[in-house]
């Protein structure tokens, strides 16, 4: 029998450290330097209503002189905090006289001068976003900003997802499996990475995106069956968190299951699925 050890930390990966991350953002990018929606504020301003700039002008004065996140936020963590005060800001412009369109211009304009998009294809999403600041009714501003937040997170989401399976290949090298490789899933733009050693024992993290934007991940390693599983899953864990990956919460248990050797890593990212999925049914 083989000690198999997962990491069930599937709820919640919240950010990474853009300091860590910066060059595995900059390889994606589609421009020389990384951009943010917070970039394109003057620009997206342009487009907006004399009425909208006036209104929203005060709160972006202040959003612009907050100190830049240091976190590369996950999607979900992004989505969370933009629902948040929406309904609420919509109601504000409102009563300051703003027409439904205009409203809603100015809660979108001024949720996004505090978030921490990272824009993949600049150009594009900033087309977007003008024309829907631009539109005249409350059915064109919602229709446009639908395109343009589309865009908007599945940029995010391949950005994140990306860098977080950069940094997965980063701390199962620095754990002893040095012969890494990553391998994008068209599904739910998922990432999966296999890492072994030369003795064909490996570490396998699989990257995965839900239909709220929750990126989740879990890890195994295989192969291995002097008992230390455990002993290299907190050497893996240990270089994530150096590597400034940040999670709601963590929680690794050791399962005996059938040896697995290297010839048997595909079935045992499915295995560990499958306790997944029965771990959450408990719950």
């Amino acid at each position: 029998m083989s000690q198999i050890t997962e990491r069930k930390n599937a709820i919640g990966i919240q950010g990474i450290s853009l300091r860590e991350c910066q060059n595995d953002i900059a390889s994606l990018i589609s421009t020389a330097a990384v951009s943010t929606v917070k970039t394109m504020m003057p620009e997206l301003l342009k487009a907006c209503a004399p009425g909208v700039i006036t209104a929203v002008k005060p709160h972006i004065l202040r959003s612009l002189q907050n100190r830049p996140s240091v976190m590369l936020s996950s999607p979900a963590v992004i989505q969370e905090a933009f629902a948040m005060p929406f309904k609420s800001r919509v109601r504000q412009f409102t009563d300051l006289g703003l027409d439904a369109a205009e409203a809603k211009q100015a809660a979108v304009i001024c949720a996004l001068s505090e978030l921490d998009f990272v824009v993949l294809n600049p150009i594009i999403v900033k087309e977007q976003l003008q024309r829907a600041f631009s539109q005249k009714t409350e059915r064109e501003v919602d229709q446009a900003f639908k395109a343009g937040f589309n865009e908007l997170n599945s940029g995010q989401t391949q950005i994140f997802t990306s860098t977080l399976g950069s940094a997965c290949a980063k701390a199962s090298v620095e754990s002893g499996f040095p012969n890494v490789v990553i391998k994008r899933l068209p599904l739910k733009q998922g990432v999966l990475i296999t890492a072994l050693n030369d003795k064909g024992q490996g570490l396998i993290s699989e990257i995965t995106v839900d239909k709220t934007y929750q990126v989740n991940t879990t890890t195994e390693v295989t192969g291995i069956h002097d008992g230390s599983c455990i002993a290299v899953m907190n050497r893996f864990n240990d270089a994530l968190k150096r590597l400034g990956v940040k999670h709601s919460n963590e929680k690794t248990e050791s399962t005996l299951l059938q040896a697995c050797d290297g010839k048997d890593l595909t079935n045992s990212i499915a295995r560990t699925r499958r306790l997944n999925q029965q771990s959450k049914q408990k719950n």
